[in-house]
């Protein structure tokens, strides 16, 4: 099977969603059957999530405690025109539900599956790895770790009889792992990439998609926001930043958006008169919560067009891009944790971010190689997904091209001579009527943590 690199799912914060309470129960669905068309969900007839499709995971939702029964529809149609269930699902109070379509629209075998989750809190410096195997046709699989088996005979639901439910779950050392989901023989199904596990995190891994077109999805929790917390979040989040110091520069990449100052803490900073599509230099400063705000270059901080908290954390290396337009009201700070750990022996790195409003998921192509498939603009995946993606590759001469998901060209970046030990960030800017791209080196060696 070819390797595949999707879009990571993943949240930089997650706010706190629900407050506990011994009679309510947790549930999400997820939408993982590759054919089937968007689909409604219904719990107990009345509709709760609309117009899911492949392969989004919703919000988690509150519920009574009890039995409930759920009929995925469709959309546009109703609860009796279901084709899944209705099935009656048990919630247990307290309980994290997943209910994942899955199977094939084509063949008769869609089918709801339904994935007990564990959110008990975590050992100190622990993460928490949860893992599904979600492609009908594809034999057992393991998840490999920096090498190392974590979950070993994964297989589809209903593999080894009506109990197995192709979920597993393992607590791991607070680390950065290299992840891959392998099929038996060693070969790779899907290679998820490096991932930074942080502490008191869930996160769920999804082996999805086709034999012959495997996908993954990856989505990420804090454990202690979604259980309710009895601490203020800027007082948590600030601690989980850490002490000491990181790099950070500033990005307008907002189409139509004046030139910008930007307040920092109340305080008008060095940052003034940014306009489209510049980046600041990189810059110095310590960890921590702080409040952004985009004003108008020499207007007021009550004139801001842009306020936003953001948690940067001790020894990262962070882009803060303004994205979005003022004139659709979808002005946002997406911040972008960036990577500049060392790469291997006579390779550059190529970072890539789509800061495209209202454009498609693209593909990244050098010297014909797809590089990166399916990067979409931050949320498009129901509000989630950070819009960036890198990979590293062999230094050398590359023909890179941005391409729509249907092979045409949506930019050409042109031949770029890459360096040994640096870092390439390429972002597409502009408007789908008028795509444009920056460029931006830095050597790594400027930037290590």
């Amino acid at each position: 099977m070819r390797k595949l690199i999707v879009l990571l799912l993943l949240l930089i914060f997650v706010v706190p969603v629900m407050a506990q309470s011994e009679d309510v129960a947790h549930v999400r669905i997820a939408q993982f059957s590759v054919d089937a068309p968007t689909m409604d969900v219904y719990i107990d007839g009345m509709l709760e999530v609309a117009s899911v499709d492949f392969p989004v995971v919703s919000d988690w939702m509150e519920i009574p405690a009890g039995t409930h029964s759920i009929a995925i529809a469709p959309a546009g149609t109703s609860a009796e025109d279901a084709v899944i269930g209705p099935i009656n699902v048990d919630f247990a109070a307290d309980s994290w539900l997943t209910v994942a379509a899955i199977g094939l629209a084509g063949n008769n075998t869609l089918d709801a599956q339904v994935l007990v989750e564990d959110y008990s809190d975590l050992n100190t410096a622990e993460a928490r790895l949860s893992v599904f195997h979600g492609i009908l046709g594809v034999d057992l699989v393991n998840v490999i770790a920096n090498g190392t088996t974590l979950i070993g005979g994964l297989g589809y639901p209903g593999t080894f009889g009506e109990e197995s439910d192709g979920f597993e779950t393992v607590d791991v050392v607070v680390n950065t792992y290299n992840i891959e989901i392998q099929l038996e023989d060693g070969t790779t199904a899907v290679d998820v990439g490096s991932l930074q596990l942080g502490e008191n995190r869930n996160y769920f891994i999804a082996l999805v998609g086709t034999p012959a077109n495997p996908q993954f999805v990856v989505m990420t929790s804090d454990i202690s926001e979604l259980k309710g917390m009895t601490e203020p979040v800027d007082e948590t989040m600030a601690e989980d930043m850490g002490e000491g110091l990181l790099w950070m520069r500033v990005a307008h990449f907002s189409p139509g958006s004046p030139p910008v100052d930007l307040y920092i803490d109340g305080e008008l900073s060095d940052i003034q008169g940014l306009a489209f599509p510049e980046l600041t230099e990189w810059a110095q400063l310590d960890a921590g919560i702080y409040e952004i705000a985009a004003v108008p270059a020499g207007d007021t901080l009550d004139n801001a067009i842009l306020v936003s908290k953001v948690g940067v954390k001790a020894g990262s290396v962070v882009t803060l891009a303004v994205i979005g337009t003022v004139e659709q009201d979808t002005l946002a700070l997406q911040v972008i944790e960036e990577d500049y750990s060392e790469p291997g022996f006579g390779e550059a790195r190529l970072s890539f971010f789509h800061a495209i409003p209202t454009a498609p998921m693209v593909n990244v192509v050098a010297n014909d190689m797809t590089l990166v498939q399916g990067l979409a603009y931050p949320g498009y995946f129901e509000g989630e997904g950070d819009g960036f993606a890198t990979v590293d590759i062999v230094a050398g001469d590359y023909a890179i091209q941005i391409q729509n998901e249907d092979g045409s060209q949506l930019l050409d970046v042109g031949t770029i001579k890459l360096g040994p030990d640096r870092n390439y960030f390429i972002a597409a800017v502009g408007v789908v009527s008028n795509p444009q791209y920056v460029l931006v080196r830095t050597d790594i060696a400027d930037l290590a943590p």
